[in-house]
């Protein structure tokens, strides 16, 4: 399903109040406690960019991907407010996260921000495991939040609205949920008025994600068949253990050196 098409045009607008400068603090004291303090990191489904040039001031350089063209101007528009040191630590690519092959290691893989919860099948979970175990050296580390099962059934999403505006636009976007259980899913529904004051003029942005919530038996599970060693598991920012309260949960992941995989 092809998601942040046109909605990418108001994505940081919609998510301003996103503390991502705490979130990133938090990934860094990950990455930091299993010894990635410095060099080459891979983003997995960049989006915009907010993640990366926050990683750009601690590692080099920091390669995104993304499978939307749209997220991906928005990302090299954020170059341009950058020191240029960082600028040139980052460089970002079109790609299926499924598919793409770089054909190079990198010190750690991330994916921020539910993008495994994008990933809609066993198929495409498992794809995206591959994916992040083929550009990681021996000992490299992928980390990764994505919504928490337990959580997503004890307190079930529901529709909700959301308004931002200033003097240069405003935008309404309202999401309605629907659950379904037999595919450990949800599929929501979003519809954004989009009004942009200084031009006049008005559009309505319609898109349907859905997103796959896990359970920690799959997250082992995935780990292992793509060679993985499961190092950490917990609730994204506290690091605590994840309770039916929690709805975003993180795993952090070493790849298992070539001798120990055989």
């Amino acid at each position: 399903m092809r998601v942040f098409s046109r909605y990418a045009e108001c994505y940081d607008a919609l998510y301003q109040d996103k503390d991502y400068q705490s979130e990133t603090r938090f990934v860094l004291k990950l990455l930091g406690k299993y010894g990635v303090r410095h060099g080459a990191i891979l983003e997995l489904g960049c989006g915009t960019g907010a993640y990366t040039g926050l990683l750009a001031k601690h590692y080099s350089p920091v390669v995104g991907i993304d499978f939307s063209r749209g997220m991906l101007a928005q990302a090299k528009m954020k170059l341009e407010r950058l020191p240029e040191k960082f600028v040139k630590r980052i460089h970002f690519h079109y790609g299926d996260i499924r598919t793409i092959r770089l054909r190079r290691k990198f010190n750690a893989v991330l994916a921020m921000f539910h993008v495994l919860s994008y990933q809609e099948s066993n198929h495409d979970l498992a794809a995206a495991f591959e994916t992040a175990a083929s550009h990681l050296s021996d000992g490299g580390l992928f980390l990764c939040d994505f919504w928490y099962g337990p959580g997503v059934l004890s307190e079930p999403p529901e529709y909700r609205t959301k308004k931002v505006e200033n003097a240069e636009h405003c935008i309404i976007r309202a999401a309605t949920p629907e659950l379904y259980p037999s595919r450990n899913a949800v599929l929501v529904h979003y519809n954004i008025l989009y009004l942009n004051k200084q031009q006049g003029v008005s559009q309505r942005i319609k898109e349907n994600h859905l997103m796959r919530y896990l359970f920690k038996p799959e997250i082992e599970e995935l780990c292992q068949g793509a060679g993985f060693q499961l190092a950490q598991f917990g609730e994204w920012m506290t690091g605590k253990e994840p309770t039916l309260k929690t709805w975003n949960a993180y795993l952090v992941a070493r790849r298992q050196t070539t001798s120990s995989t055989h």
